[in-house]
């Protein structure tokens, strides 16, 4: 019998390593894949990022030797805790997502305090480039980083327009589009700039404050959104308490796992229109 058991870990060894062997190129272009990823996600943030690869191979190491056994042994369904283990793959996007929405945010607030500035700048006879670096210097982030990639930008060869344009893509911001186009027209055709980065950044505060004033009448319908998504799993964590036994059946029994499918399909539909309805497109 022993050696029984040993030869069938030992075909199942040989099995499992001739699968990983196959699949090697795909593994390490997923690696590629993902690494690529991480220094995009992080260039967001900052201007000087390098080694993403370590921390690739930490999470893979974090998903396969730790987050994998315990959602696969945890659960007496197993589908459910694969289930588990594969929605954690999306846990890296979706904090980075909500971390560049914030980000967006703040340099949507500080832009116009930016512009003002620059225009200070350039009346007092220093050049674009110039402004720029000053500005890389003193004012605060995240505005500050912004500045800092669009001045080593220039003084890596980079042409001018080129550089103001790749900054908007990135940041895709109406208000940061506005302010490129009129920076690369004036660059193009020439006038005034100091008065019209004056004007433009009157108009972005006043539309930031508008902005500011529907939020403030819309906060009661993004709070019931919430509340909706919140909801169930507070009744969910309410009647484990209650009764922990019957719950549980939820997570170790077919009928269970799809109570809990159906349940979820509709928390999330409904969620989604609500967000809908009181979404705000500016």
């Amino acid at each position: 019998m022993t050696d029984y058991t040993l030869g069938i870990a030992l075909f199942t060894g040989v099995a499992v390593a001739a699968l990983v062997w196959s699949f090697r190129n795909g593994v390490s272009r997923r690696i590629d894949h993902d690494v690529a990823w991480l220094d995009e996600i992080r260039l967001r943030f900052k201007p000087d990022v390098r080694d993403s690869a370590k921390y690739v191979y930490y999470w893979y190491c974090l998903m396969f030797l730790v987050i994998m056994p315990l959602f696969y042994f945890l659960f007496s369904l197993k589908i459910l805790g694969l289930a588990l283990w594969l929605a954690f793959w999306f846990i890296p996007q979706l904090v980075a997502d909500i971390k560049w929405k914030k980000r967006l945010e703040e340099l949507d607030n500080q832009l116009p305090q930016m512009i003002r500035r620059l225009g200070i700048l350039l009346g007092s006879g220093l050049s674009f480039t110039q402004s720029l670096k000053q500005l890389a210097e003193d004012f605060p982030p995240p505005m500050m980083y912004e500045c800092l990639i669009m001045s080593q930008g220039w003084e890596m060869g980079e042409n001018f327009d080129s550089i103001v344009m790749s900054a908007s893509q990135r940041l895709d911001l109406p208000s940061f589009q506005l302010f490129a186009i009129i920076v690369i027209m004036n660059n193009q055709l020439g006038g005034n700039i100091v008065k019209t980065l004056e004007e433009l950044s009157a108009s972005l505060e006043s539309q930031n404050a508008m902005k500011k004033e529907i939020k403030a009448a819309t906060a009661e319908g993004r709070a019931s959104t919430w509340g909706l998504l919140a909801a169930p799993p507070l009744m969910l964590a309410i009647v484990t308490v209650i009764d922990s036994d019957s719950v549980m059946e939820m997570f170790n029994t077919w009928l269970g796992f799809g109570i809990l499918c159906v349940a979820g399909v509709f928390i999330g539909t409904g969620y989604y229109w609500a967000r809908r309805i009181v979404r705000i497109d500016y």
